[in-house]
């Protein structure tokens, strides 16, 4: 805001000149403001140095390039199924759903596969258990939960049960979509054993009623909310950045796209399944919700697409950069008395809504 005070110049500056006039009986005097923000969060700080700092085109360019291409030659194998017989397909997402368990009979069933009317163009409210023909509901079904070991925890949790159900995927750019075959299968077993060497977060999430929402789905760390495939993805990508020299511009690539790249991604069934869109998908903001029917995106993918958007901003940052931005409690900022002319503060939240 303080940046765009110098550009005054915009659809609305006669407005605001209007509105100024009649409160304080003079024009207001137009011109950059300088900032001092000062926030508790690094990811607050990391977005606000971004939006406000100048950035080389053609620099981050090329370096973002580099390091795309690395991860992909490092990464490729995750995302790439069988086509007419031929791995050459890229994976674009693929689309999970938890296995249910009969109140009536015991057998376990897939809820895509029973909840999912695609003749009738709808999510059914009421299902059957396609073993007993006993009627179910999304709200008197229970889930299945499995045992797995978590190596990350070093320890076996449980949590609950899901399989890939639809695999959507594109060949020189013409796009397909089927059930998961045999190869998709045995490169999940692939990742499932593959030992990732580079950083994961692994950190258990802090008491609060929305930190622990997915508690008794077996998520208790921040790791849990992303496929293995995915952190395989971001934990390589991330690295590269770590180690290179714009490692401060590129990681606002990054965090614009882990939230796209969790399990949080749902399938938006009014798009889907009136073909109005190409596996349309998103998270709930405002929550830690992981849905039944969750969409792994491809971080290849999200990598490509965040870098165009990032690219197609740069020209509308600023050209210089002469505001403060701090990371640590208000009490600690080292100000002269009477040097500020407003304060705007934000409330601490806690964790009533982390």
């Amino acid at each position: 805001a303080a940046q765009a005070c110098g550009d005054f110049r915009n659809q609305d500056w006669e407005i605001i000149e209007k509105e100024w006039i009649e409160l304080f009986d003079e024009k207001p005097n137009w011109g950059k403001r300088h900032a001092i923000c000062n926030d508790l969060s690094p990811y607050a700080a990391t977005i606000s140095y971004n939006y406000n700092t100048p950035a080389n085109t053609s620099e981050i360019k090329n370096e973002a390039e580099r390091i795309l291409k690395e991860t992909e030659h490092e990464c490729e194998w995750l995302y790439t199924t069988m086509h007419q017989g031929k791995p050459i397909g890229k994976i674009n997402c693929i689309v999970w759903s938890d296995v249910l368990i009969c109140n009536n009979c015991g057998k376990e069933f897939v809820y895509w596969d029973a909840a999912v009317d695609k003749e009738n163009k709808c999510l059914r409210d009421d299902f059957y258990c396609p073993y007993c023909n006993a009627i179910h509901s999304k709200n008197n079904i229970s889930k299945v939960y499995e045992s797995v070991f978590d190596a990350f925890m070093n320890k076996t949790i449980s949590r609950n049960k899901s399989v890939p159900v639809v695999l959507v995927y594109t060949v020189n750019k013409k796009r397909f979509e089927k059930r998961p075959d045999e190869f998709d299968l045995s490169t999940i077993k692939k990742i499932d054993d593959y030992k990732i060497h580079s950083y994961v977060p692994v950190y258990l999430l802090p008491d609060g009623g929305e930190t622990q929402r997915n508690v008794k789905i077996g998520v208790t760390s921040v790791h849990q909310f992303y496929t293995k495939r995915n952190l395989i993805a971001l934990s390589t990508f991330y690295n590269h950045i770590q180690e290179s020299k714009l490692s401060n511009k590129l990681r606002f690539i990054f965090t614009g796209m882990i939230n796209r790249s969790t399990r949080m991604n749902k399938v938006h069934f009014s798009k889907y399944l009136n073909g109005k869109s190409d596996w349309d998908a998103g998270y709930l903001k405002g929550t830690l919700y992981i849905p039944p029917f969750s969409v792994e995106s491809s971080v290849l993918a999200q990598i490509t697409n965040k870098l165009e958007r990032y690219l197609k901003a740069i020209p509308m940052l600023p050209k210089e950069y002469d505001n403060a931005i701090s990371i640590g409690s208000a009490n600690a900022i080292n100000m002269e008395d009477n040097s500020v002319d407003y304060i705007f503060t934000d409330p601490p939240f806690g964790h009533a809504v982390c």
